[in-house]
Formats: C-alpha cells, sequence, structure tokens
C-alpha cells in the first residue's frame, strides 16, 4: 500500500512528530484491531494523548486507500462517535488536500 506523505516526505524525519507518525503507521498497518486496541490499553495517557490523533490520521489514510466511499461509510457508521468524529475530520483533510494537488496539477498535451 502507498504510504502517506506525511510518512514519505516529512518535514524533518529526526523529529519527534516523525517518529511518532512512523510508530503509528506501523501499528495500524502491521496490527490487527484487537492488537492495536491492546496496544492503546497498555500505554499511560500523555503517551496515548500524542499518539491517537496520528493512530487516527493512518486509519483514515488506510480507509482512503482501500476502501470503496461505501465502505468508508459503513466502517464508520460502526464506530464510536469519538472515533467517527476524528476519522470524518482526517478523511475530509485528506481529501481536500487531494483535490487542491489535482487542481494544480498541469494538464498534459
Amino acid at each position: 500500500m502507498k504510504q502517506p506523505r506525511f510518512i514519505t516526505h516529512p518535514e524533518n524525519s529526526y523529529s519527534e512528530d516523525h517518529r511518532l507518525n512512523c510508530l503509528a503507521w506501523w501499528l495500524v498497518t502491521s496490527k490487527t484491531p484487537v492488537e492495536l486496541a491492546h496496544y492503546q490499553q497498555t500505554q499511560k495517557t500523555p503517551v496515548l494523548e500524542l499518539l491517537q490523533p496520528r493512530i487516527d490520521r493512518c486509519e483514515s489514510w488506510h480507509l482512503l486507500m482501500t476502501c470503496s466511499p461505501a465502505q468508508i461509510r459503513g466502517k464508520l457508521a460502526s464506530m464510536e462517535k469519538t472515533k467517527q468524529h476524528n476519522l470524518r475530520a482526517w478523511l475530509n483533510q485528506m481529501r481536500a488536500e487531494a483535490r487542491e494537488i489535482h487542481q494544480n496539477q498541469p494538464i498534459e498535451t
């Protein structure tokens, strides 16, 4: 699966921010939902507060890359409301960024 730009093209590949993004990506792409939930339960609150938005961002990217719009709607409908809200926000932001990139690309003739 294609990795998101925040993983492949970080502003600073040595930063704590990038390290946490990579950890979140690894968790989302290599762990089952049960394993991910267990990992989250074992983390202390400050760590989880830093990691959860990144996990949500990675899960949103994963949904965009692997699911149809109908599948995304179905998956979101089955989620807890706070999680659903967070993923919707990331999905909307990613879609807006993709539209902007697409609109700014020159048309090849």
